[in-house]
């Protein structure tokens, strides 16, 4: 009964163990991503990624811009950013809470943040509305 007791304590060591490697490979993860980003697309006179929306109609779908603003901020630009997207700090700030959401909540399975802090039902028709008037008072000129 004691070695019994052992094997699972030692079990439960190795799964808080594993569940800790796998929180901080996936938090490391998106910093991986930001720098790859970088030295890819933020240099100077880079285009990054054409829109297709833009590219096929010539309005200004709610994510043109993005990238722009994104390379701004990385050179500190924090002001020439809202210009080029004015919710680029809206975006920045619901990828990294729903980033945080996926990864306690869904993939190791903290059910505590769901509950706490999940998303609710009213914030996505919040946002629906929100992108359908940033969308429109972008392309005021073109309507």
């Amino acid at each position: 009964m004691e070695r019994l007791y052992r094997i699972n304590k030692r079990s439960d060591r190795c799964s808080t163990m594993k569940r800790r490697v796998i929180r901080l490979f996936l938090w490391l993860l998106p910093v991986f991503f930001v720098f790859i980003y970088y030295y890819l697309f933020a240099k100077e006179g880079s285009v990054g990624l054409p829109c297709f929306f833009y590219n096929t109609t010539g309005w200004q779908c709610p994510g043109c811009g993005g990238q722009r603003a994104f390379y701004a901020i990385f050179k500190g630009e924090f002001l020439e950013s809202i210009r080029y997207n004015s919710l680029i700090y809206f975006y920045l700030i619901l990828l990294f809470y729903l980033y945080i959401l996926i990864v306690e909540g869904y993939i190791l399975k903290n059910e505590k943040i769901l509950f706490k802090y999940g998303i609710p039902e009213w914030f996505g028709i919040f946002f629906l509305i929100l992108m359908i008037l940033f969308f429109l008072l972008r392309n005021l000129d073109k309507l």
